[in-house]
């Protein structure tokens, strides 16, 4: 099988990836890198895809041109990425789930949450909430239930059940939405479900917390999450297979914790020090141990099997229930003359031979293993 590799996403949080594309920060007049949304329409949940103009290189390339990128929250110059046809650098920005979800969003809501617990019930329900959130381990899945309660036992307001049950409604919405996000692949009536949900939760979230934010939740994560997600998706696959949190263990384990361990003088010298040594002594470890053999690649997710007559109709059906990237379309396109040249390896097969008796297996993702002879 012949591969073509280019980059298709650029992973990382908002300042990476304001400097990709080569955008103004979250505080100026256009502070999205992917549209020319204005940041005045941050939280604005109400604009339909018509209105949200998506940046795109042509476009950029013409503002540069008409030496109007200080008006479009550019910066003056050519982004390197513009030479490369097969790259749109805004689109190839991915919503990353760590950086949006997890360290943006789940933590606004916190944030909001402690602040109109204490402006409804006063300081004693936040230290009650402190209390609960000590002596659980996973905050996130189980918030809703350490906040339930909080608002009818600690407000005096004659509304304190509904406020109550509306701020748990929010914890459940959010929840549903972040189960939703872990998916493998999504089906087309699937993102409708999901767009809808991240709707629902965004719409809740700012009319329950916007007095609480200075910036009324004008917040670029926000307006990326509901606006940029799904397209996302239907152009690149499900947000589960993309995430920067291996990267970022790599840079603690590698950078973070030598840096630290350093006396901050020529420190660039002992990083490497410190890191050949580690390598080293993981290398010396692994000698020591028995060796496994390792499967090379396992298949997994099997999507269906067929035979080779039938290629046409399982792909039209499994094209029609699901939403392929490009690079995905192309390799279907190119599967049955890959395949071809595969059967042209062997002179004693002939074409009745081939179609009597292929059975194509078809799964969903494969995970592949270096080894010393193998990838």
């Amino acid at each position: 099988m012949w591969c073509f590799p280019h980059i298709s996403t650029l992973l990382g949080d908002l300042p990476e990836n304001a400097t990709q594309t080569l955008t103004y920060s979250v505080n100026s007049n256009h502070p999205c890198h992917k549209c020319l949304i204005s940041g005045e329409d941050l939280n604005n949940l109400r604009l339909s895809n018509n209105q949200i103009e998506l940046r795109t290189p042509k476009m950029m390339k013409d503002i540069l041109d008409q030496q109007l990128a200080h008006q479009y929250s550019m910066y003056n110059m050519n982004n390197i990425f513009w030479k490369y046809p097969q790259l749109d650098i805004y689109l190839a920005t991915y919503p990353d789930r760590m950086h949006h979800l997890d360290l943006g969003l789940y933590k606004y809501q916190v944030i909001y949450t402690r602040e109109m617990l204490k402006n409804i019930c006063g300081q004693a329900a936040v230290d009650k909430l402190d209390e609960r959130l000590a002596t659980i381990p996973s905050m996130m899945k189980v918030f809703l239930f350490v906040i339930e309660g909080l608002i009818i036992k600690y407000s005096t307001e004659q509304n304190s059940k509904k406020q109550d049950d509306t701020l748990v409604d929010v914890y459940y919405r959010w929840n549903k939405i972040y189960l939703f996000s872990r998916k493998e692949y999504f089906l087309e009536s699937e993102l409708v479900e999901f767009k809808k949900l991240i709707t629902d939760w965004a719409t809740l979230f700012v009319k329950l917390f916007q007095s609480y934010s200075r910036s009324g939740l004008k917040l670029p994560k926000l307006h990326n999450w509901v606006y940029h997600i799904i397209n996302s998706i239907e152009e690149f696959g499900a947000i589960n297979g993309f995430t920067t949190e291996t990267y970022e263990f790599l840079h603690k384990d590698y950078v973070k914790i030598p840096y630290r361990s350093s006396n901050k003088r020529e420190a660039i010298g002992q990083i490497i020090n410190t890191v050949q040594i580690k390598l080293t002594l993981k290398h010396l470890m692994c000698q020591t141990k028995q060796k496994k053999s390792q499967k090379a690649t396992s298949l997994n997710g099997l999507l269906g099997k067929f035979a080779l007559e039938n290629f046409d109709e399982f792909f039209d059906i499994y094209k029609e229930k699901n939403s392929l990237a490009s690079e995905a379309l192309l390799a279907l396109s190119c599967f049955l003359t890959a395949l071809n040249n595969f059967f042209d390896l062997d002179d004693d097969l002939n074409e009745e031979l081939i179609t009597n008796n292929t059975i194509i297996s078809w799964y969903s993702y494969t995970n592949m293993t270096a080894s010393e002879d193998c990838i």
